[in-house]
Protein backbone atom coordinates (compact mmCIF):
# COMPACT_ATOMS: atom_id res chain seq x y z
CA UNK A 1 0.00 0.00 0.00
CA UNK A 2 0.95 3.34 -0.54
CA UNK A 3 1.27 4.18 3.49
CA UNK A 4 3.26 1.17 3.40
CA UNK A 5 5.79 2.20 0.70
CA UNK A 6 5.67 5.94 2.59
CA UNK A 7 6.56 3.97 5.95
CA UNK A 8 9.98 2.57 4.45
CA UNK A 9 11.11 5.75 2.80
CA UNK A 10 10.85 7.22 6.41
CA UNK A 11 12.40 4.61 7.98
CA UNK A 12 16.38 4.57 8.49
CA UNK A 13 17.26 2.49 5.75
CA UNK A 14 14.70 4.23 3.42
CA UNK A 15 17.62 6.11 1.53
CA UNK A 16 18.80 3.10 0.01
CA UNK A 17 15.23 2.69 -2.22
CA UNK A 18 15.93 5.89 -3.79
CA UNK A 19 18.04 5.99 -6.87
CA UNK A 20 20.41 8.50 -7.59
CA UNK A 21 22.40 9.37 -11.02
CA UNK A 22 24.35 12.56 -11.56
CA UNK A 23 24.08 14.60 -14.50
CA UNK A 24 25.92 14.21 -17.97
CA UNK A 25 27.13 11.23 -20.48
CA UNK A 26 28.57 8.12 -18.64
CA UNK A 27 27.10 8.86 -15.08
CA UNK A 28 26.48 5.86 -12.65
CA UNK A 29 23.26 5.00 -11.10
CA UNK A 30 23.79 4.66 -7.48
CA UNK A 31 20.97 5.18 -4.49
CA UNK A 32 20.73 8.48 -2.63
CA UNK A 33 21.77 6.33 0.52
CA UNK A 34 25.46 5.10 -1.38
CA UNK A 35 25.76 8.64 -2.64
CA UNK A 36 24.93 10.78 0.68
CA UNK A 37 27.68 8.23 2.51
CA UNK A 38 30.43 9.98 0.50
CA UNK A 39 30.38 13.23 3.36
CA UNK A 40 29.90 12.56 6.16
CA UNK A 41 28.45 15.33 9.52
CA UNK A 42 29.89 15.20 12.46
CA UNK A 43 26.85 16.17 13.63
CA UNK A 44 25.34 12.38 12.46
CA UNK A 45 27.05 10.90 14.77
CA UNK A 46 26.14 12.83 17.71
CA UNK A 47 28.67 15.69 18.09
CA UNK A 48 27.26 18.68 19.73
CA UNK A 49 30.03 21.31 18.78
CA UNK A 50 28.68 23.55 22.50
CA UNK A 51 31.57 24.16 23.83
CA UNK A 52 30.26 22.63 26.83
CA UNK A 53 29.92 18.60 25.82
CA UNK A 54 32.84 16.35 25.45
CA UNK A 55 32.44 15.14 22.19
CA UNK A 56 35.78 13.38 21.79
CA UNK A 57 34.09 9.94 21.19
CA UNK A 58 31.01 11.01 18.98
CA UNK A 59 33.96 12.75 16.63
CA UNK A 60 35.79 9.70 17.10
CA UNK A 61 33.07 7.66 15.66
CA UNK A 62 32.46 10.42 13.34
CA UNK A 63 35.95 10.25 11.83
CA UNK A 64 36.26 6.50 11.96
CA UNK A 65 32.84 6.22 9.86
CA UNK A 66 34.59 8.52 7.32
CA UNK A 67 37.45 5.76 6.33
CA UNK A 68 38.30 7.18 2.34
CA UNK A 69 35.56 10.12 2.60
CA UNK A 70 34.92 13.16 3.70
CA UNK A 71 33.76 14.30 7.36
CA UNK A 72 32.41 18.13 7.40
CA UNK A 73 32.42 19.52 10.94
CA UNK A 74 29.88 22.15 11.09
CA UNK A 75 30.80 25.52 13.13
CA UNK A 76 30.93 24.96 17.09
CA UNK A 77 33.38 24.54 19.67
CA UNK A 78 34.03 20.77 20.04
CA UNK A 79 35.47 19.77 23.23
CA UNK A 80 37.81 16.71 22.87
CA UNK A 81 40.73 14.76 23.87
CA UNK A 82 42.93 12.35 21.27
CA UNK A 83 41.62 12.13 17.58
CA UNK A 84 43.12 10.15 15.01
CA UNK A 85 42.37 10.68 11.05
CA UNK A 86 41.97 6.93 9.20
CA UNK A 87 43.83 6.62 5.45
CA UNK A 88 42.91 8.39 2.60
CA UNK A 89 39.84 10.85 4.41
CA UNK A 90 39.70 14.38 3.97
CA UNK A 91 38.10 16.88 7.20
CA UNK A 92 36.81 19.82 6.17
CA UNK A 93 35.49 22.71 8.79
CA UNK A 94 33.55 26.08 7.80
CA UNK A 95 36.53 28.28 8.81
CA UNK A 96 39.43 29.49 11.08
CA UNK A 97 36.99 30.41 14.27
CA UNK A 98 34.42 28.79 13.17
CA UNK A 99 34.99 25.08 13.65
CA UNK A 100 36.90 25.01 16.40
CA UNK A 101 38.63 21.59 17.90
CA UNK A 102 39.49 22.69 21.71
CA UNK A 103 41.33 20.19 24.06
CA UNK A 104 38.79 19.30 26.57
CA UNK A 105 41.94 19.25 29.35
CA UNK A 106 44.62 22.55 29.31
CA UNK A 107 47.21 20.21 31.29
CA UNK A 108 49.30 17.42 30.12
CA UNK A 109 50.49 15.69 27.40
CA UNK A 110 48.47 15.24 24.27
CA UNK A 111 48.20 14.82 19.98
CA UNK A 112 44.67 16.37 19.41
CA UNK A 113 44.57 15.34 15.73
CA UNK A 114 46.91 12.42 14.67
CA UNK A 115 47.84 11.55 11.19
CA UNK A 116 49.67 8.45 11.00
CA UNK A 117 48.07 7.45 7.72
CA UNK A 118 48.84 8.68 3.64
CA UNK A 119 46.64 10.32 1.62
CA UNK A 120 45.28 12.72 4.27
CA UNK A 121 44.03 16.41 4.54
CA UNK A 122 42.83 18.76 7.74
CA UNK A 123 41.31 21.71 6.20
CA UNK A 124 39.48 25.11 7.19
CA UNK A 125 39.23 24.71 11.08
CA UNK A 126 40.83 25.77 14.51
CA UNK A 127 42.69 23.40 16.50
CA UNK A 128 43.17 25.39 20.22
CA UNK A 129 45.30 22.94 22.47
CA UNK A 130 43.92 25.71 25.39
CA UNK A 131 46.88 25.53 27.20
CA UNK A 132 46.94 29.03 29.04
CA UNK A 133 50.36 28.18 30.33
CA UNK A 134 51.87 29.41 27.11
CA UNK A 135 53.23 32.24 28.06
CA UNK A 136 56.76 34.19 28.14
CA UNK A 137 57.27 33.17 31.77
CA UNK A 138 56.03 29.51 31.53
CA UNK A 139 55.53 28.20 27.89
CA UNK A 140 57.34 24.66 27.36
CA UNK A 141 55.26 21.86 27.65
CA UNK A 142 56.16 18.31 26.36
CA UNK A 143 53.92 16.28 23.33
CA UNK A 144 51.15 19.00 23.75
CA UNK A 145 50.94 19.03 20.11
CA UNK A 146 48.10 20.61 17.99
CA UNK A 147 47.84 18.07 14.83
CA UNK A 148 51.13 15.31 14.73
CA UNK A 149 52.07 13.72 11.29
CA UNK A 150 54.34 11.08 11.64
CA UNK A 151 55.43 7.82 9.92
CA UNK A 152 58.38 5.60 10.25
CA UNK A 153 61.92 5.71 9.39
CA UNK A 154 62.26 3.63 6.13
CA UNK A 155 57.56 3.69 6.01
CA UNK A 156 57.02 7.62 5.41
CA UNK A 157 53.68 8.73 4.96
CA UNK A 158 52.85 10.70 1.98
CA UNK A 159 50.15 13.24 0.33
CA UNK A 160 49.44 15.30 3.54
CA UNK A 161 47.48 19.14 3.33
CA UNK A 162 46.93 20.81 6.28
CA UNK A 163 45.06 24.28 6.05
CA UNK A 164 44.41 24.95 9.79
CA UNK A 165 44.31 27.51 12.30
CA UNK A 166 46.85 26.19 15.82
CA UNK A 167 47.18 28.02 18.85
CA UNK A 168 47.95 27.73 22.53
CA UNK A 169 50.03 24.46 22.01
CA UNK A 170 52.75 23.43 24.50
CA UNK A 171 55.16 22.60 22.11
CA UNK A 172 54.48 22.64 18.56
CA UNK A 173 51.40 23.98 16.35
CA UNK A 174 52.43 21.47 13.88
CA UNK A 175 54.53 18.29 14.16
CA UNK A 176 55.87 16.47 11.36
CA UNK A 177 58.25 13.59 11.46
CA UNK A 178 59.15 11.01 8.64
CA UNK A 179 56.73 12.48 5.76
CA UNK A 180 56.56 12.74 1.94
CA UNK A 181 54.78 15.15 0.01
CA UNK A 182 53.27 17.60 2.75
CA UNK A 183 51.56 20.46 1.83
CA UNK A 184 51.03 23.49 4.44
CA UNK A 185 48.79 26.18 3.29
CA UNK A 186 48.23 29.49 4.90
CA UNK A 187 48.55 28.24 8.33
CA UNK A 188 48.07 30.18 11.39
CA UNK A 189 49.64 29.58 14.47
CA UNK A 190 49.97 31.52 17.73
CA UNK A 191 51.42 30.89 20.99
CA UNK A 192 53.03 27.59 20.92
CA UNK A 193 55.68 26.76 23.66
CA UNK A 194 59.05 25.62 21.50
CA UNK A 195 57.73 25.38 17.34
CA UNK A 196 55.25 26.58 15.14
CA UNK A 197 55.68 23.89 12.63
CA UNK A 198 58.67 21.11 13.28
CA UNK A 199 59.99 19.30 10.87
CA UNK A 200 61.89 15.99 11.52
CA UNK A 201 63.25 14.01 8.16
CA UNK A 202 61.14 14.86 5.67
CA UNK A 203 60.96 15.57 1.94
CA UNK A 204 59.24 17.21 -0.66
CA UNK A 205 57.35 19.56 2.09
CA UNK A 206 56.23 23.08 0.82
CA UNK A 207 54.66 25.49 3.23
CA UNK A 208 53.15 28.26 2.07
CA UNK A 209 52.02 31.96 3.35
CA UNK A 210 52.37 30.40 7.10
CA UNK A 211 51.44 33.40 9.77
CA UNK A 212 53.27 32.55 12.90
CA UNK A 213 53.56 34.42 15.75
CA UNK A 214 54.17 34.31 19.55
CA UNK A 215 56.14 31.29 20.10
CA UNK A 216 57.78 30.82 23.50
CA UNK A 217 59.49 28.46 25.48
CA UNK A 218 59.80 30.99 28.93
CA UNK A 219 61.91 29.52 31.81
CA UNK A 220 60.03 26.38 32.55
CA UNK A 221 61.97 23.96 30.60
CA UNK A 222 66.06 22.71 30.42
CA UNK A 223 68.08 23.21 27.51
CA UNK A 224 67.35 22.35 24.36
CA UNK A 225 64.25 23.68 25.46
CA UNK A 226 65.33 27.41 26.12
CA UNK A 227 64.78 28.39 22.87
CA UNK A 228 62.03 28.97 20.14
CA UNK A 229 61.46 28.23 16.33
CA UNK A 230 59.07 29.37 14.09
CA UNK A 231 60.05 26.75 11.59
CA UNK A 232 62.38 23.94 11.85
CA UNK A 233 63.68 21.65 9.56
CA UNK A 234 65.89 18.98 11.82
CA UNK A 235 66.86 15.21 11.77
CA UNK A 236 68.52 12.91 14.44
CA UNK A 237 71.52 10.97 14.22
CA UNK A 238 71.36 8.54 11.11
CA UNK A 239 68.04 9.91 10.33
CA UNK A 240 67.05 11.05 6.32
CA UNK A 241 67.74 14.41 6.33
CA UNK A 242 65.16 17.07 4.93
CA UNK A 243 65.32 17.34 1.12
CA UNK A 244 63.69 19.44 -1.09
CA UNK A 245 61.75 21.86 1.30
CA UNK A 246 60.04 24.91 0.41
CA UNK A 247 58.87 28.20 2.64
CA UNK A 248 57.34 31.20 0.64
CA UNK A 249 55.68 34.40 1.37
CA UNK A 250 55.09 33.48 5.22
CA UNK A 251 55.50 36.06 8.38
CA UNK A 252 57.34 34.76 11.29
CA UNK A 253 56.73 37.29 14.14
CA UNK A 254 57.44 37.43 17.99
CA UNK A 255 59.70 34.70 18.72
CA UNK A 256 61.22 34.67 21.88
CA UNK A 257 65.07 33.55 22.04
CA UNK A 258 65.04 32.98 18.28
CA UNK A 259 68.20 30.60 17.52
Amino acid sequence: TAATGLGSLSASSGSSLIGFIASGAGAVATTLQTRGRKTILASDYGATGDGATTDTTTLQAALTAAAGYTLVIPAGTYLTGALTVPANTRVVGEGYNKTILKAVSATGSLNLLTLANSNCSIEDLTVNLNNTAVTIAAGYVASRNGIYVYGLVGAYITNIYLKVQVKNCGEAGIKCQYVDRLTIDRADIDRCGQYGIYCLSVSNVWIESPDIYDIFPGNSGTAPYLNAYGITFTYSGTDPKPIDCTVSNGMVDYVTGWE
